[in-house]
């Protein structure tokens, strides 16, 4: 009975296979490029975002949560450089794809299966001026600059004429 079911497997699979078209190797490249398969080098930017230094002169209403980068932060300069043109990018050197996720759990991050600590670094290859302006126009990278500006978290955002991107580990 085993067997004659899985020839009636086999038969109805082999019924609905599909030939797929073949890609060229432009494609096909392209395809990989997209898929975060392939090392990428080119301009780009590099964000860094630290948690403030404990123990400073703060106003009453500042808790502990107040002073670390919290994954709305990430998420804020990782969707900025997206929409600012990104080609390819990276967070704690892991190149983030179309399905990375990552999340934070009190200022801890955890991504691809790893876990980090601040400080956090986003590395994205594309027109540094477009990338830049993306991050200036970008109103929750602004709101969290407003508070990096009151309590002390850190931010630095530098262009670069060369990075260089591995490709998706997973």
């Amino acid at each position: 009975q085993v067997d004659q079911l899985s020839a009636e497997v086999d038969a109805l699979t082999e019924a609905l296979a599909v030939e797929l078209p073949q890609q060229d190797a432009v494609e096909l490249e392209l395809t990989a490029l997209a898929a975060g398969r392939r090392p990428v080098t080119g301009p780009g930017v590099v964000v860094r975002l630290w948690d403030a230094e404990p123990g400073r002169n703060l106003p009453d209403w500042v808790t502990n949560d107040d002073l670390v980068v919290h994954q709305q932060d990430l998420e804020a300069v990782i969707n900025a450089l997206w929409s600012g043109g990104a080609e390819a990018m990276t967070l704690q050197g892991e190149r983030v794809i179309a399905t990375s996720a990552f999340r934070c759990v009190g200022n801890v991050l955890r991504l691809h299966g790893r876990i980090y600590s601040p400080p956090y670094e986003v590395q994205a290859i594309g027109d540094p001026e477009a990338l830049m302006d993306a991050l200036d126009e970008s109103a929750a990278v602004q709101t969290y600059l407003e508070y990096a500006d009151r309590l002390g978290l850190g931010w630095e955002a530098d262009d670069s004429d060369a990075l260089t991107l591995p490709e998706y580990a997973g």
